[in-house]
Formats: structure tokens, sequence, C-alpha cells
């Protein structure tokens, strides 16, 4: 009897008891099979032919030298290790960035028709107390880069 295009009456059918079973056992047999392949096939697998009798050291070495010269990876490593070194003297003689000198000078014969109370030079020296506290660390923050 054929249901949508099914034979139910065939032994072969997914949907009948000894179908199953039939499948599971070709399943089996197939990996079985190939388990024995495997395990007696005896031929000997050569390895591969050692080209070290053939290698010059000095052509070697010299390969080496000019792909570490000519690698760009290198280079822009280079870069940024010279950047670093010139930011960490940067940090170290900068002390004096947080003092702050300055002059004004005002003449006692003006021109303006206000008085000037303050005549003469005045001088001024100001200090940034944040920088002072911010020094070392900026200058450990440039050994780190460095690292």
């Amino acid at each position: 009897m054929k249901i949508i295009g099914l034979d139910i009456n065939n032994a072969f059918s997914p949907y009948s008891k000894f179908g199953y079973l039939f499948h599971a056992s070709k399943k089996g047999c197939i990996s079985l099979l190939f388990a024995c392949l495997l395990l007696l096939n005896t031929k000997e697998s050569s390895a591969q032919e050692s080209m070290i009798p053939e290698l010059s050291y000095p052509f070697l070495e010299k390969l080496i030298y000019s792909a570490k010269q000519n690698y760009p990876l290198m280079a822009a490593n280079l870069r940024k290790v010279n950047f670093a070194n010139y930011n960490l003297k940067k940090a170290k003689l900068s002390w004096f960035d947080f003092f702050t000198l300055s002059a004004f000078y005002s003449p006692s014969t003006s021109v303006t028709l206000t008085n000037a109370t303050l005549t003469g030079v005045q001088i001024g020296l100001f200090i940034n107390f944040s920088n002072i506290i911010q020094k070392p660390t900026l200058i450990k923050q440039s050994r780190e880069e460095l690292a």
C-alpha cells in the first residue's frame, strides 16, 4: 500500500522495524570495514628528507639580516621606541615648567587721563602646584612607554 509515495510494505523503509535495523547494521559494517582497512595498512611512511646538509649558514645569516632590515614592522617599532626616548627626555628636562616669571613696566609719565597708581617695574613669580604634583607621575609614565 502506498501513501504519499511511500511504500509501507517495503523492508527497507525507514518506518518499518526491520528496515531500521538493516540501515543501522549497514552503517556499522561500513565503519567496521573502514577501521579494519586503517589497522591493516602496514606500509611504512618515510620521513621528509632533511635539507640541512645543503644549508649555507653565512648565506642564511645574510638573509635573516636583510629581512630584519627591510621588515616594515621593525622600522615602525624602532620609531615608537625613539619617540618614547624623546618623550622621556622631555619629561625629565621640563622640571621648570611650573614656574612662571613675569615682569610689567609702567612708566611714570603717561598720557592717559587716569592716574597710574603703580608705576615702575613690577616682577611676579607664579608657581603651578598641580604641575609639581603631576611631574613624577609623568616621568614614570614616560619610562613605562619606553619599556
